[in-house]
């Protein structure tokens, strides 16, 4: 069964916690937890958002960190010691996320201007990949359009270098990227596990559920059909809704539309 879920981000700036059980108190019970800064990979602060958690019996499926911009400098840069304290900072990261029960990690990747050999960036991935898998956790690689994997055939090409790494479908930087996203779950398949999902349109390309023009069930139904994911969060940007109402009843229409398939 696919879980369907919010993104913490939605609601940013507003701090984490809060989005969390601001969230929660609407009847949302399935999370990607996005963590703003560091002190939020923290004892304390993880511990509250375990209580929050386990008040509403939520389930936390996913956490993006903060630090995705920089993992150019991290990952795939020429200087070898910042690969090596980014890989204990990411350790740690996926700590975390076994801690508050979820299943992935996303990870955005490196920008083109960090990159010279692909055969490079696949060895340093494939380290974070076990680094994750030690921890029990599922890396996810992520298209965005700002880094390298804009370019599907990119990914497709990681994908055919390592074949145990996983991937999350953003529909609204899949667009922005000129990607079709039923090319993307068509080409790479059963390895997208996870969907990053928004409506959009001629004009926007970040709307709630209902309030673009794609194909919806023709969506979910590829989804189904192509890919092995197992859980939806929608992932929307501050000024591209009104209110908490029209995540829970985005969530809604997407549970409906899976029911139907």
């Amino acid at each position: 069964m696919v879980a369907v879920g919010v993104s913490t981000a939605c609601l940013y700036p507003q701090e984490t916690a809060v989005s969390f059980e601001s969230l929660c108190r609407h009847g949302i019970r399935n999370f990607e937890v996005f963590l703003n800064t560091f002190s939020e990979f923290e004892p304390d602060y993880l511990h509250a958002l375990q209580e929050i958690q386990q008040r509403y019996q939520a389930k936390i499926l996913s956490v993006h960190p903060f630090t995705s911009e920089m993992e150019s400098m991290f990952f795939f840069s020429d200087y070898p010691t910042r690969f090596s304290d980014g890989l204990k900072l990411y350790e740690h990261y996926f700590a975390c996320t076994r801690q508050l029960g979820a299943r992935y990690f996303i990870f955005h990747g490196g920008k083109e201007y960090f990159i010279r050999r692909e055969e490079e960036y696949f060895e340093r991935y494939h380290l974070l990949l076990q680094a994750a898998r030690r921890q029990g956790i599922t890396l996810l690689h992520e298209n965005v359009v700002r880094t390298k994997s804009r370019d599907l055939g990119f990914l497709i090409r990681l994908s055919k270098a390592l074949p145990d790494a996983r991937f999350v479908l953003d529909v609204k930087q899949a667009i922005r990227s000129g990607i079709s996203p039923f090319s993307f779950m068509e080409q790479l398949g059963k390895a997208v596990e996870h969907i990053h999902f928004s409506d959009h349109n001629e004009q926007n390309d970040c709307l709630p559920v209902g309030m673009g023009n794609l194909d919806l069930n023709n969506f979910f139904h590829h989804m189904l059909d192509k890919t092995n994911c197992h859980s939806v969060i929608l992932e929307l940007y501050r000024d591209n809704f009104d209110g908490v109402e029209n995540l829970v009843e985005s969530c809604q229409k997407i549970r409906k539309i899976l029911e139907d398939n």
